[in-house]
C-alpha cells in the first residue's frame, strides 16, 4: 500500500536540533529507503516539515515507525493512505 506522510514541526521551543554527524545519517537513511524502493519521493515544505510517498503493508506498521521517531513528540505527523487514480477506460 502507498502512504503519503506529512511531517511538521510544532514549533515548540526545546524542539531537539540536528547536529552534522545526525543531519548526514538521516540522508543517508533516507537515500537507503529510497534505494530499497519504501519511499517513492521525499519533499521538504516551504516553512518547515517534509513529506514522503512510501510503501509499507499496513498503516499500522508506519504508527509504530513514526512512535518510535525521536522528533515524534514535536511534530505534528499525518499519515494517509493512497489510492492510485486509474482513468475510466473509453
Amino acid at each position: 500500500m502507498k502512504f503519503l506522510i506529512l511531517s511538521k514541526p510544532l514549533g515548540q521551543p526545546g524542539r531537539p536540533r540536528l547536529s552534522a554527524a545526525e543531519a548526514r545519517a538521516g540522508r543517508a537513511c533516507l537515500t537507503k529507503l529510497m534505494n530499497d524502493g519504501v519511499i517513492d519521493r521525499a519533499f521538504s515544505l516551504e516553512g518547515g516539515g517534509s513529506a514522503y510517498i512510501l510503501n509499507a503493508p499496513s498503516q499500522s506498521h508506519i504508527s509504530q515507525a513514526v512512535r518510535e521517531h525521536r522528533f515524534s513528540l514535536c511534530s505534528e505527523i499525518e499519515i494517509l493512505p493512497l489510492k492510485e487514480f486509474r482513468p475510466e477506460k473509453t
